[in-house]
């Protein structure tokens, strides 16, 4: 080859590299709520991760959403409420799920599943109306916060029934007796 076609090669590499550097990568791709997805895997203090957990950004942020808070829990509504009524209580402690819960923990679960109950009760629902208390399985969690769904009333699609129910849901007292 002589230094007309290496140039030409040359200036090939440099289109190709500018097209390839304008290939969108799977970081732009992320969800919405990709900027807290980096630091998880370490226990927190209370609502220690605020600038990578979107629950300890909402503890500390955003106080307006909390409809519940005691000295372990602060309990907000889903975003996208999969029942008529959705709540999620997250313990103050950032835990990134159930598998990361130790012995010690049984009374933090009993504790978040006292305020489940008395949340529903607040909402004076009939009798025959459906109640679920529970926790996603690791491998299902969307945000790496430990958190407890409460669902009541009618679910709102057949997905959210599903996605609320085994195999991919956990009772607290099923989380309590592998602790």
């Amino acid at each position: 080859m002589d230094k007309k076609d290496l140039s030409c090669l040359n200036t090939f590499e440099q289109q190709e590299g500018e097209k390839i550097s304008k290939i969108k990568t799977d970081s732009d791709f992320r969800p919405r709520r990709s900027k807290f997805y980096n630091k998880y895997d370490e226990e927190g203090e209370i609502a220690s991760l605020a600038t990578e957990c979107p629950f300890c950004y909402i503890y500390k942020t955003q106080k307006e959403r909390i409809i519940y808070q005691d000295e372990k829990v602060f309990v907000i509504q889903d975003r996208t409420p999969g029942a008529r009524i959705h709540y999620l209580v997250n313990p103050l402690r950032h835990i990134k799920n159930v598998n990361h819960l130790k012995s010690s923990d049984s009374e933090l679960i009993s504790h978040m599943e006292s305020v489940g109950k008395l949340l529903i009760e607040k909402e004076n629902l009939d009798k025959k109306s459906r109640r679920k208390l529970g926790f996603h399985k690791a491998s299902n969690t969307s945000i790496p916060h430990l958190h407890m769904h409460i669902l009541a009333g009618k679910y709102s699609s057949l997905l959210c029934y599903i996605k609320y129910n085994w195999p991919f849901f956990t009772t607290p007292k099923e989380v309590i007796s592998k602790l």
